[in-house]
């Protein structure tokens, strides 16, 4: 009859990585010892940002403008609070935001709930983690953060 054994490592892999595993010291009920079996994998790669709007250093950016993020990937863990935050860089006020993912274009939208204030500058963080953003299979993006000031127009 065929056996299945699950492998179940108590912590995260690390991904990009290749890892190794051995199966040994395993008799059947006869006591008849099983070949040493060894097998290398791979973990998937980690969510990318690959594109952001607006983009790091930009100037007279519209105060009514949503920002966004392009991922190498789908994600999760976007709606955990304090995962992805706009704050003004002079005071550190964090701007309340709605924010959604499109699984179809892997955009994720910031939409502040009010107008950004003219002519600053403000701070866009997405935090990853095993909790916070990651792809599907768990492996947690490295944290992004951005700057951009707006303009003085709406």
């Amino acid at each position: 009859a065929t056996r299945v054994a699950t492998l179940n490592p108590n912590a995260t892999l690390t991904a990009d990585r290749v890892y190794t595993a051995t199966l040994s010291g395993i008799s059947d009920e006869a006591g008849n010892a099983l070949v040493t079996s060894t097998w290398t994998f791979t973990t998937g790669p980690a969510p990318t940002v690959t594109a952001t709007t607006p983009g790091a250093g930009a100037t007279g950016v519209r105060r009514t403008s949503n920002v966004t993020s392009t991922f190498s990937e789908a994600i999760t863990g976007f709606t955990v609070a304090g995962n992805v935050r706009i704050q003004a860089v002079s005071t550190g006020a964090q701007v309340a935001s709605a924010v959604s993912f499109s699984t179809t274009t892997r955009v994720l939208t910031i939409n502040p709930g009010s107008t950004l204030l003219a002519n600053t500058q403000y701070r866009v963080t997405i935090t990853g983690s095993t909790t916070g953003i990651r792809d599907l299979a768990g492996n947690p993006l490295t944290t992004r953060t951005w700057t951009f000031t707006t303009g003085a127009a709406l």
